[in-house]
């Protein structure tokens, strides 16, 4: 019978030592979350932008890229990930502030990133609480991903900087709990967090 003890060594020890190996790394620019890239691309720490039409109406403005905490406006860190595993891209991304929360999922055949329908493969969810504070959740359409710049971990990638453009149909609920449904179009774009 396994005890506690031997569980903890079976499974805990190998992940403290990936731990202790990622916090010790000599290439810390790339594989330390701690320690930014002493040389980071162009766009990193870039405000996070983004230009979305609801019906006619735009909204378009900036979110604050902050690494931790809590910014201007009450931006939080906008999350971004890119993975490639068995032949498919999976694809992940949150931007919020007291303005805007979009969030969106994709999963898709490795380079083909372009017209993904929107589907229960392809996501894109949005609201503006100090607007109409309606809940949009994409029904048909298509989407454009481009990833620009990833930071690893161990060969993992833990940031993806993403333009994600989408035209098409969302759905809402509205004041009286009714489904209904409108045009979306829009460009938003992630950079990587400050330093990388």
């Amino acid at each position: 019978m396994k005890t506690k003890i031997d569980f903890f060594k079976t499974f805990f020890a190998p992940i403290i030592l990936i731990v202790a190996f990622a916090s010790c790394s000599s290439d810390d620019n790339i594989t330390n979350p701690n320690n930014p890239n002493p040389n980071p691309t162009g766009n990193s720490g870039v405000a996070h932008t983004y230009n979305i039409t609801v019906d006619g109406q735009s909204y378009s403005g900036t979110v604050e890229n902050v690494s931790d905490g809590e910014g201007e406006n009450g931006a939080v860190q906008a999350s971004s990930l890119a993975i490639n595993e068995d032949g498919v891209t999976h694809v992940t991304f949150t931007l919020k502030n007291n303005d805007i929360t979009a969030q969106g999922l994709f999963d898709f055949p490795i380079g083909e990133s372009t017209n993904l329908p929107f589907s229960g493969d392809a996501q894109i969810y949005f609201t503006f609480p100090t607007d109409s504070g309606l809940n949009y959740s994409s029904d048909s359409g298509t989407a454009n991903l481009t990833i620009r710049e990833q930071v690893f971990v161990l060969g993992i990638p833990i940031f993806s900087e993403l333009t994600i453009e989408f035209n098409g149909t969302f759905t809402y609920r509205d004041n009286n709990d009714d489904l209904q449904s409108t045009t979306a179009s829009g460009t938003i774009k992630i950079n990587l967090p400050p330093g990388y």
